[in-house]
């Protein structure tokens, strides 16, 4: 997550809509490990 922010900061993002973008990655990931009934597993991220 921290890369994605970087990178979005880099590109001349401000700093709070590269946060609500973060946030929103880190959702939709949340959502699909909780649709797919699946554990966060740090080696695969």
């Amino acid at each position: 997550m921290k890369a994605s922010y970087d990178r979005l900061v880099a590109r001349g993002k401000p700093a709070k809509p590269a946060i609500t973008a973060v946030m929103r990655k880190l959702l939709v990931l949340a959502n699909a490990l909780l649709r797919a009934n699946r554990h966060w597993s740090p080696e695969i991220a």
